[in-house]
């Protein structure tokens, strides 16, 4: 999957009541088929813009990383890099570098 792609994927409003958790757990089931993979993600990405959740947004960076061609998904893990640079936890900006 492209960028050009990925941004085509629009919302399921069935996974709007889904926690953070569920998506990515529906993720992770669904992520051999990426169209349907970037629904949960998408949800999940939206989400935590809307939340203002640097963590989370880059969480979701991670999980659309798995399901995109290798070029978009090194530019995904830099922006979650960025995104978590300045926090201290136990899994950003770390997993984003062992990508």
């Amino acid at each position: 999957m492209d960028a050009q792609e990925m941004r085509s994927i629009e919302l399921k409003d069935s996974l709007s009541d889904l926690t953070y958790r569920q998506l990515a757990r529906g993720f992770h089931k669904v992520m051999k088929d990426s169209t349907e993979a970037m629904y949960y993600v998408n949800t999940y990405m939206l989400r935590a813009e809307q939340e203002n959740d640097p963590m989370r947004q880059a969480r979701a960076k991670y999980l659309m990383a798995q399901v995109v061609n290798d070029s978009l998904a090194l530019s995904l893990m830099d922006e979650a890099i960025a995104l978590t640079d300045h926090y201290e936890d136990e899994d950003y900006p770390g997993m984003a570098y062992m990508y």
